[in-house]
């Protein structure tokens, strides 16, 4: 090798420069960069995710109450016709002929409606109910919403994703100019 080659190559002491334990030393703090980074983005997610979750339950919450106090109002209408039914005397033996037609729907309110009750009727209203809720949700939220509100959270939702944006592009800078 001649000796120009051979003074690039090596120190004033004759080490060999090859760089080895420099860029090591500034790639492991490359590697350090990438999980910050995605550390920070898994804290932004897993919050999300959290604040999705507790708005589910409470969504799931309010749609529980919308059903029970509904299957308390069926139950109320099953128990006001067994009440009329009896009252009435609606016993086919004992039934007045003019009182016929509404011993037939009182009866078929109580045994129709029992059914109902045990049946399927609400698991399929709750479907309905959960669409309602979150409808009058996102409304009330829309409408008591002011302009400077939208501002301001856009603004803060922005900001957010720029702190972690520029804090991942400052210490990527940080590693790179220590090298």
């Amino acid at each position: 090798m001649p000796l120009a080659e051979l003074d690039k190559s090596c120190d004033s002491k004759g080490t060999p420069l090859h760089g080895s334990t420099k860029k090591n030393g500034n790639a492991r703090r490359g590697i350090l960069n990438k999980p910050v980074y995605l550390i920070a983005c898994m804290v932004v997610a897993i919050g999300s995710i959290c604040l999705i979750i507790a708005f589910m339950k409470e969504i799931r919450k309010d749609v529980d109450v919308k059903l029970e106090i509904e299957m308390l109002q069926h139950l109320r209408k099953i128990d006001q016709c067994k009440y009329n039914y009896r009252i009435n005397e609606c016993d086919p033996g004992v039934r007045v002929r003019a009182l016929d037609k509404l011993c037939e729907e009182w009866y078929e309110c109580m045994t129709v409606g029992d059914a109902l009750s045990k049946n399927s009727k609400f698991t399929k209203k709750r479907a309905a109910l959960w669409a309602e809720t979150l409808g009058e949700i996102l409304n009330a939220f829309m409408n008591s919403i002011k302009i400077k509100t939208w501002g301001l959270l856009m603004i803060s939702i922005t900001m957010s994703i720029l702190a972690i944006n520029v804090s991942a592009a400052v210490i990527k800078n940080l590693t790179n100019s220590e090298q």
